[in-house]
């Protein structure tokens, strides 16, 4: 008998056992449970309700991660919980994916039916929770099973994730999760806004199509794949603005054609894939008013992956046919896209049903569309170090052509200066000869006058030859010097300005100064002396001092006679002649006394 009761007890325990444990048991989360099998029925006749469900038979089960590929009809969901507590207890059920149209929740609470509402159809600030997925409270009787029901209709593939959260750990964590897409987000927007910056600075629009394709997709992946953007734009426009994803595609073959110079290596393949450029548009606007137009948002978009479907293969063949000649930006190029296509073909093939739901299937294509998308930017660095190593070959090139030309050049002007200094100096030769002609014919005729006043007429003008002939001789002769000796150069021009009954005095300092400055200085001696002689009486002995120094970086000339002077009517072009060329002179003062005398001091700047 004690044998039949222990056997009794034992089984009365296990199946007290079983009863309480029907359902995932609530006391033990802590944190969240994310590991739980969920029972399924799929309504193919679209009209299944709530009362319908419970009272149907659930045959098929899965993972709480899962995947059903893709469906056109909504799908039942059912699991049970079990709340082990004497009081109530609140906690979050939320299903992790933000492409549904709908998701309903049905339980029994306090004998009455809750139900709850989420999806695209409800705007994140009419929700319990502010979550783009959908998340709900659910409040389970005490020491009672719940059975909940979920019905949801997908826009793309039945795929996703049911959590169970502790209400405390939620509300402190749950912003956590979505990190990741936080962070690719604004990693993408940093890597498009600065390739931008590139394309303003740069003008050229390889960067402009790979910001607008790093923005598209990752406002795609990161804005709408991982729901950040819906806390701040309406979930509502969610359909509306998958227009982002023909365009990425749109940019990204636009991209594709320049860094693999597709128009240049197979022109004709180029106007084929320029066709699908308006027909990526076409879709774009298929899926941004499909409303407007009374369509599906779904053509669009299939629409769209038909073209991604096999575009990308010719850029694959591009890419391969110039690694063959060891082109490193296709080498990059191939990488950046084998990776993403890798990573996109997974993640399609679990949204297909063909690979499980686990977080390598379903995140695995950020990692592997971030690596693409850092490497497209390395590729576009490694782009513009190549052109600054063309352009500086180029350049170089460029130089080395034109200083050859210089070369040339300046070897026929050597021979034409040189040919024009031997025509000068035969001409500078010509032209001193002359002079002296001229002086040897007037010393003639100052040998035949009886005329005093002719005689020192025919004197004044023998002395402006003379000076004249030794400005030309010290200057123009010798054309190869651009500074000559100040004192040698007066005491040479008071040599041949000296005459019978004259005295000059001449005091200059031993330094040197500019040609064309002395040139100018002896034309003004030269004018002074004339000057002189025409103002001197002829029974005064002429006498005049000349004086030349320099202080500091100023010359200082002194020109002082004792002729009679003259008065400004009696002043001529000798005198403006004079003035004229010292207002050549830098910097120059002058003070001029003619009262009683001609006397000029005149202080310019040294330019030697």
């Amino acid at each position: 008998m004690k044998k039949i009761f222990l056997i009794v007890g034992i089984v009365l325990l296990l199946g007290l056992s079983v009863y309480a444990n029907e359902g995932i048991d609530l006391s033990k989360i802590t944190t969240k449970h994310d590991n739980f099998k969920v029972w399924y029925h799929e309504d193919k006749t679209n009209d299944l309700s709530y009362k319908d469900v419970k009272n149907l038979e659930f045959s098929k089960s899965i993972g709480n991660h899962f995947t059903l590929g893709f469906l056109n009809h909504p799908v039942w969901f059912k699991l049970k919980l079990f709340n082990p507590s004497s009081e109530s207890k609140r906690y979050v059920f939320a299903l992790n994916e933000v492409f549904y149209d709908y998701v309903f929740l049905y339980y029994e609470q306090n004998k009455k039916t809750i139900k709850q509402k989420s999806g695209v159809q409800v705007d994140l600030s009419k929700r319990e929770i502010n979550n783009p997925n959908a998340h709900f409270y659910i409040t389970l009787d005490p020491q009672k099973t719940t059975t909940l029901y979920v019905k949801a209709r997908p826009f793309f593939a039945t795929f996703g994730e049911f959590f169970i959260y502790n209400e405390k750990y939620y509300h402190n964590n749950i912003y956590k999760e979505g990190f990741l897409y936080t962070f690719y987000l604004g990693a993408v927007l940093i890597i498009g806004f600065y390739n931008l910056f590139l394309y303003f600075y740069l003008r050229n629009k390889v960067y402009l199509y790979y910001f607008g394709y790093s923005l598209s997709f990752g406002l795609w992946t990161g804005g709408f794949f991982g729901g950040i953007a819906f806390y701040y734009i309406p979930i509502e426009y969610d359909y509306n603005l998958h227009i982002v994803t023909p365009l990425a595609i749109l940019f990204l073959m636009l991209f594709s054609n320049e860094v693999l110079e597709v128009r240049k290596n197979h022109p004709k393949i180029y106007k084929f894939l320029n066709l699908h450029h308006y027909l990526l548009v076409l879709a774009a606007f298929l899926i941004f008013f499909y409303e407007n137009l009374g369509i599906s948002f779904k053509i669009g978009f299939e629409f769209t992956n038909v073209v991604a479907g096999y575009i990308f293969f010719f850029y694959i063949y591009f890419a391969l046919k110039q690694i063959t000649t060891s082109n490193k930006i296709a080498t990059l190029y191939l990488l950046a896209i084998g990776t993403f296509l890798v990573s996109i073909t997974i993640l399609s093939l679990m949204t297909m049903g063909v690979l499980p739901n686990t977080d390598y299937t379903r995140y695995g294509f950020l990692v592997g569309s971030f690596l693409e998308i850092v490497l497209l930017s390395l590729l576009l660095a490694y782009r513009i170090d190549i052109f600054q190593k063309d352009y500086q070959k180029t350049l170089q090139k460029e130089i080395y052509r034109q200083t050859q030309d210089l070369n040339e050049k300046n070897k026929t002007l050597t021979l034409i200066v040189s040919q024009k200094q031997e025509l000068l100096k035969e001409m500078f030769h010509r032209v001193k000869n002359n002079f002296q002609i001229l002086i040897s014919m007037l010393y003639i005729e100052i040998g035949d006058e009886k005329s005093k006043v002719v005689t020192s007429k025919i004197e004044s003008v023998i002395g402006k030859l003379h000076s004249m002939s030794i400005v030309h001789d010290m200057l123009y002769g010798k054309s190869d010097d651009d500074v000559l000796e100040v004192e040698k150069f007066f005491k040479d021009l008071v040599k041949h300005l000296t005459m019978k009954d004259s005295q000059i005095n001449l005091d200059a300092e031993d330094f040197k100064l500019a040609s064309n400055t002395l040139k100018d200085l002896g034309l003004v001696v030269n004018e002074l002396y004339v000057n002189t002689i025409k103002y001197t009486p002829q029974d005064h002995k002429l006498k005049l001092s000349i004086k030349v120094k320099k202080e500091y970086e100023r010359v200082i000339f002194e020109y002082e006679d004792n002729s009679l002077g003259y008065s400004d009517k009696q002043s001529g072009y000798g005198t403006e002649f004079i003035k004229e060329t010292l207002q050549k002179l830098k910097d120059v003062k002058v003070q001029i006394d003619t009262t009683s005398k001609i006397s000029y001091k005149v202080e310019f700047k040294a330019s030697s």
